[in-house]
């Protein structure tokens, strides 16, 4: 890209790698800790963002919350009920898939997309794709980014809910979330057989690489859940 990417937002997402038969008691978990933070005047007033997935080692879960400020991880350390919340997920989630059990990278909402019409539908599955690109080739990736979602969707592939795409570093290294809606289940199938969106994916594997045992790119459908502290947000 010849300009740099527009950030809309800054957040923190947590990924839970959760034992297998734990997640309903994650779920419970997950939603008492954006109204802990919030009664503590850690994080802004937007609801935290959660996704589910199940992958073939057990459940997975990804929360992005938005802090008030730069520090506000820091207080969240010192204050016992965050802290008491943040112990009872450590005790059912587990180090795997090259993993820690708990990560809490920090994430950039890009703007790839703002001149775009949104057009939700009801129909539709969730596809969340995980890239680890490789460090010499992130500007690149926000080219294709911006590029893959209208693609899609031009294509036919996709539903109208405009795509998501955040830019992050963990201890591995850069990394992109890609969140989609898909039309049917075999969208990613009837995708990779499409000339123009294979044209983008031919450099999305070129530009990635496996890390730490995880990886280069991880495809997961998941359910975006909705908790009681939505309504009326």
């Amino acid at each position: 890209m010849s300009e740099s990417p527009v950030i809309l937002s800054t957040h923190m997402m947590a990924t839970y790698m959760v034992k297998p038969g734990c997640a309903e008691q994650a779920r419970d978990i997950i939603a008492r800790h954006w109204p802990t933070l919030k009664a503590h005047g850690l994080v802004t007033d937007q609801p935290a963002t959660v996704y589910h997935s199940e992958s073939e080692y057990g459940p997975v879960f990804f929360e992005l919350v938005t802090w008030v400020d730069e520090n506000a991880v820091s207080r969240a350390f010192n204050t016992p009920e965050v802290n008491a919340i943040w112990q009872e997920m450590a005790a059912i989630t587990e180090a795997r898939e090259g993993r820690p059990p708990v990560d809490y990278p920090i994430v950039h909402k890009m703007g790839y997309f703002t001149e775009e019409p949104d057009v939700p539908e009801d129909d539709g599955f969730t596809g969340l794709a995980h890239y680890l690109v490789r460090p010499d080739k992130v500007a690149e990736f926000h080219g294709l980014m911006a590029r893959d979602w209208p693609t899609l969707r031009d294509e036919k592939l996709t539903t109208g809910d405009r795509g998501t795409v955040y830019y992050g570093e963990d201890a591995s290294g850069p990394f992109f979330l890609e969140i989609v809606r898909w039309y049917d289940q075999q969208g990613p199938s009837v995708a990779y057989r499409n000339d123009k969106v294979s044209a983008i994916w031919q450099d999305v594997f070129r530009y990635t690489e496996g890390r730490g045992g995880r990886q280069a790119a991880e495809y997961l459908w998941a359910a975006e859940l909705k908790y009681p502290y939505h309504e009326g947000s």
